[in-house]
């Protein structure tokens, strides 16, 4: 490598130490935040209610669908081009598009969630109607922190795009919980209520501050919209991201179908803790997508491999001595965080998806990569075919094994995706952004 390679290599170097140092600090405070939150919400709700809860925000996630997905992938996309081209009249067109289509969107969304919900929920309703109808709220909401997200990361703020949702949504959220602790007033209905609340002030306070940072324009810029453009990218993002979601959530959604509360309440301790191992890859996806969008527009494939492999090398490291350190002692600590009714039902769940987060690191940022890259109909399709063999081990697995079984498929397809998508990255880029 010539000279001038070498510092440009230091630059973004210098660069993404600096970005992962800020994007890492708010998940070193996001997930044990997070984690916090649900132990207090397992103990002061019990198995069953918690289970419960955790059931209605699985369901409100896949309802919210539609309004959020692809919205944050393309505007982080597209905004960082832009922001390279200096074309801000593009930039402020895709963010007014954004804003509109999340709004009609969730309005669209609304409507037909009041009218099937009966029909896909059943009994399960009478549970948690309430607290389901106040939920609906969270729609607009999320897919409002989505355009945010989508921005802030594409202008070059990924501490601003991640900070919202990983850290003021949790810390607000306990904070409520607790005061409801308080007063004797915890249950699904008020839990979600506060979870409401926290979400309208932490997106307001979002757009307040992106506002205040993002680039000028010039003054009298022209909005400009490549509709077309935009629709086409668009599609492919937004069914990436449906799958993606649908991959995350369809294990317990249909172990609260097929089994008990108390069973998703195990699940959901085990993925909350499983996030430790995970976290350093989604430090790293939180900040490389617009420097993947550089490296693709230079035609620099071997420069994004340099980079990246790098990261996920000193990623699965870390990934590695978590994963280990929950196998040895997950019990004793899960005990302690949660309480002694939870080790039987969380146990084995969480040992299974440490070591499919452990391989999920080991791949690097591969789903990113390819969507960043334009290949993001090969995302598509590694995501579609996790979430196939998801959903059918899982349909196997629960009656069976219950929350043991829904831990092996979700584990099952976060394995099988992630092997596509390392492929994929081979034959298109002809680069490797894991550990080998």
């Amino acid at each position: 490598m010539n000279q001038s390679g070498e510092e440009q290599e230091r630059s973004v170097w210098s660069w993404l130490l600096r970005q992962i140092s800020s994007v890492g600090l708010i998940h070193l405070i996001s997930i044990p935040l997070s984690v916090l939150v649900a132990i207090v919400l397992a103990r002061v709700m019990g198995p069953a209610q918690y289970g419960q809860y955790a059931f209605l925000i699985s369901i409100l996630a896949l309802i919210a669908l539609p309004a959020v997905m692809g919205v944050a992938q393309l505007l982080t996309r597209e905004a960082a081009r832009y922001k390279e081209l200096d074309s801000w009249g593009h930039y402020i067109g895709i963010r007014r598009v954004g804003l509109v289509w999340v709004l009609v969107i969730s309005s669209s969304v609304l409507l037909l969630a009041y009218l099937l919900a009966q029909m896909i929920l059943g009994a399960r309703l009478e549970a948690i109607g309430a607290a389901f109808w106040l939920g609906l709220c969270l729609v607009p909401i999320n897919g409002l922190l989505a355009v945010h997200q989508g921005l802030a990361k594409g202008v070059g703020f990924p501490g601003l795009a991640e900070a919202p949702m990983k850290v003021l949504v949790p810390l607000f959220l306990l904070m409520s919980v607790l005061s409801l602790s308080a007063i004797n007033q915890v249950s699904v209905y008020t839990v979600m209520t506060s979870q409401v609340a926290v979400s309208l002030v932490t997106v307001l306070l979002a757009f307040a501050i992106l506002l205040k940072v993002e680039p000028s324009a010039p003054t009298n810029t022209v909005p400009l919209y490549d509709l077309n453009l935009w629709g086409r990218v668009y599609i492919p993002l937004m069914l990436t991201g449906l799958v993606g979601t649908l991959n995350a959530q369809i294990g317990t959604v249909l172990l609260g179908t097929l089994s008990e509360d108390a069973a998703v309440a195990g699940l959901r301790v085990a993925e909350r803790a499983s996030q430790f191992v995970v976290m350093p890859l989604v430090v790293i996806n939180a900040v490389i997508a617009p420097l993947a969008v550089t490296f693709y527009a230079r035609k620099d494939e071997r420069g994004m491999q340099s980079v990246f492999q790098k990261a996920t090398r000193g990623a699965f490291a870390i990934a590695l001595v978590m994963g280990a350190l929950f196998i040895v002692f997950g019990q004793s600590a899960i005990a302690f965080l949660f309480g002694e009714e939870y080790v039987d039902l969380a146990y084995t769940p969480l040992v299974i998806l440490a070591l499919a987060h452990v391989f999920n690191v080991a791949a690097g940022p591969v789903g990113v990569v390819l969507l960043m890259c334009h290949q993001e109909k090969l995302a598509l399709l590694s995501q579609a075919l996790g979430f196939a063999i998801t959903a059918a081990l899982a349909v196997l697995l629960i009656p069976v094994y219950d929350q043991v079984g829904a831990a092996l498929a979700i584990a099952a397809g976060l394995v099988i995706w992630n092997t596509l998508m390392t492929i994929f990255v081979r034959q298109k880029l002809g680069i490797s952004v894991g550990v080998f």
